[in-house]
């Protein structure tokens, strides 16, 4: 449906080449403003990703040191028990416990008094 005159911009009234010029340069100021913003836009994306992984990297690089931290601690405090006599005889007794009767022994469950859990001290 064609517009009415009367609604027609009146720089498109008087001629089709002013119609032709404006198209051409707004296409040619546009375009490379298109281009740009893509470029830009690549860039972006790019060095986004590129600090995110950093980041995620860095978090990594400090959980597995606290892990390892943890992990050493648990050795000190287990070679720290092995060296407590109390623990080495409770271990002996328990030891011996299970060889006599396996895991069902009342000595095993702490029942009497000689049991593991009571020569701790």
């Amino acid at each position: 449906m064609p517009v009415p005159r009367m609604f027609k911009p009146r720089f498109l009234k008087k001629s089709r080449i002013a119609t032709e010029l404006l198209l051409w340069f707004l296409t040619i100021s546009l375009l490379p403003l298109a281009v740009v913003s893509m470029f830009i836009f690549e860039k972006s994306q790019h060095s986004l990703e590129q600090e995110v992984m950093q980041g995620l990297s860095s978090v990594a690089q400090r959980q597995s040191k606290q892990i390892l931290t943890y992990i050493r601690e648990r050795e000190r405090n287990v070679t720290t028990l092995s060296r407590a006599p109390g623990v080495v005889r409770a271990i002996k007794e328990f030891g011996l416990a299970f060889l006599e009767s396996g895991l069902d022994s009342r000595r095993m469950t702490g029942s009497t008094p000689s049991s593991a859990g009571s020569s701790l001290t």
